[in-house]
Parts: structure tokens; sequence; C-alpha cells
């Protein structure tokens, strides 16, 4: 598996695995559509990764993926707080952003 599906693949399956957490989190429908829209949007990046070919060794490729396993990170480190729900709503904006563009640039 590429570094690029991994990431994507990373992201998809920790928003699974902590998606009732999250919901529970979030104070509103507003910020439970939200985050709904965001999982959506990552299995989206997912699938489309997985029948996508990447270049690894792309510069730009190289590049996203360091910053979606950063972004991971800081997502991971967030969710097992559960402190600032709009926080992680906006970081788990930035990694599916990400994920996107990386998706984007798949061969």
């Amino acid at each position: 598996m590429s570094d690029a599906l991994s990431a994507l693949e990373a992201l998809y399956v920790f928003l699974t695995s902590n998606l009732s957490a999250l919901q529970g989190a979030c104070p509103a429908d507003p910020e439970k559509s939200q985050l709904m829209s965001l999982y959506v949007a990552a299995r989206i990046n997912y699938w489309k990764g997985i029948d996508a070919t990447f270049h690894d060794d792309d510069p730009a490729v190289a590049s996203l993926v360091a910053q979606m396993n950063a972004q991971q990170k800081t997502i991971t480190d967030e969710v097992a707080a559960l402190s600032d729900v709009a926080k992680i709503l906006n970081d788990i904006t930035t990694a599916v952003q990400i994920g996107k563009k990386l998706v984007d640039l798949a061969a």
C-alpha cells in the first residue's frame, strides 16, 4: 500500500472508530451535521484513493502525506481529550481537504 493511501485510510478508519464519541461530544445538530459531512468526505477520499495510483516519490504527494500524518496526530491527540469540539472539527476539515488534494494528484 502506498504512503498516500495509508494516510487516507488512517483518517477514515480513525473517524469510523471514533464516530460515536465525536457525535456525543458535539453540542448541537449543526456540529453533528458537519461531522457527518466530513466523515463522508473522508470515506469518499479513501475509496477514490483505492482506485488511484499514487506516486509516493512525487514531492507534492510526499508533502501532502506528511501534512496528512501531522494532522492525523493532532486529531488523535484532540479526540483523546475531547475538550474543544470546534477545534477538532476544524482540524478534521483540514485533514479532509488535504486528503482531497492528495486524491486529486493521483494518476
